[in-house]
């Protein structure tokens, strides 16, 4: 094998690194800030809301947080590296 050929699988190689790492910062990054804007509007409800109303927002916002940390846990699970090769697709 040549020495250009050893190149550009190393590069490849490195690039399928790069995405990967870039992709599970995107999904952490996305997660932290749904995050934050639900606690930040569960304290708005916790300021201005009482009784069965603020009982019934805070259910809406545990089933909302639920959804949000089991999507992001599959999407985090789909990463690039996870994904077939092209030869995988074919057979």
């Amino acid at each position: 094998m040549s020495f250009q050929a050893l190149r550009a699988v190393a590069a490849e190689e490195a690039s399928g690194l790069f995405s990967s790492a870039c992709h599970n910062v995107v999904v952490k990054k996305r997660l932290l800030s749904a995050l934050l804007a639900y606690g930040v509007l569960i304290a708005l409800a916790c300021v201005l809301l009482k009784g069965k109303v603020l009982a019934a927002v805070l259910i809406l916002f545990a089933g909302l947080i639920a959804k949000t940390l089991i999507s992001m846990k599959l999407q985090s699970s789909e990463s690039p590296d996870s994904m077939p090769d092209d030869d995988e697709i074919q057979k």
